[in-house]
């Protein structure tokens, strides 16, 4: 091969492939750390010391995710497009197929230290808000479902100089098509969603108005401002409670816009 020849694609892709094959044959499993009836998530150790994580999914993980509406490898895909496109980082991950009893496999780089968001300082978690906010803006074509969204989705990695990178960990890819129709509902629904975990998971009473501001300010430049119009439509609700999350007032206590 010449100096200016490179390589096909797919034969990259390919390698890649077997190579992947050929380490997870090889490394044992070390750790389980979770196991349910359509996915295992487990940690495995090569025989140089090194671990990675092995997601491995069943026909009914298949099956539920592509019954969101794409194929398992499109939400896949779509799911790291999600974040990239809002600057919210994916822990490295890979996705191959295979045949047998699980289908897909997902192997990801193994972070043992991971650091709750609670206490990560409050500007990551303000870049996080951010990043949430800008998910549902009108032109997304996907979104993560909701039930991507918990507490226990973003870590954060602490880094030698002491700063912290905030990490989406969770990589089953429930991904679903952006709402068409019914968006009203579907926006009130996640601002509600993504509030809640601010004000109840995430954050406490010394930076909960901080964070919750910075969701205010995200949504207020993803969506458009005929989203707002209606005072009663569920948007409109859920962004007048997180104001007043932004002006340290619980709207569950006070019964407001309910």
């Amino acid at each position: 091969m010449s100096g200016t020849e490179t390589l096909d694609p797919q034969f990259q892709a390919d390698t890649m492939i077997t190579v992947l094959n050929e380490r997870l044959t090889a490394a044992a499993p070390v750790e389980e750390l979770s196991s349910h009836e359509d996915r295992i998530l487990q940690v495995f150790e090569e025989a140089d010391g090194s671990r990675f994580v092995k997601r491995s999914f069943t026909d009914d993980a298949v099956w539920y995710v592509e019954g969101k509406g794409l194929t398992f490898q499109e939400a896949w895909e779509a799911m790291e497009d999600i974040y990239a496109d809002v600057d919210i980082e994916v822990v490295p991950s890979f996705l191959f197929e295979q045949g047998g009893e699980h289908p897909f496999v997902a192997v990801s780089e193994h972070l043992p230290d991971l650091v709750d968001m609670k206490d990560l300082p409050s500007e990551d978690k303000e870049k996080l808000a951010h990043g949430l906010g800008q998910l549902l803006r009108p032109e997304a074509s996907y979104w993560p479902s909701l039930e991507a969204v918990r507490g226990d989705t973003f870590k954060g990695v602490e880094q030698e100089d002491g700063t912290f990178r905030t990490l989406m960990v969770d990589t089953d890819p429930f991904t679903i098509l952006a709402p068409s129709f019914g968006r009203d509902e579907y926006v009130g629904t996640y601002i509600k969603k993504f509030a809640e975990l601010i004000w109840d998971e995430w954050c406490d009473e010394q930076d909960r108005s901080r964070v919750a501001g910075a969701l205010v300010q995200s949504l207020a430049t993803a969506l458009d401002e005929s989203e707002f119009a209606g005072a009663m439509g569920s948007t409109s609700k859920a962004f007048m409670n997180l104001h007043l999350m932004s002006n340290g007032m619980d709207p569950r206590e006070t019964g407001l816009f309910q």
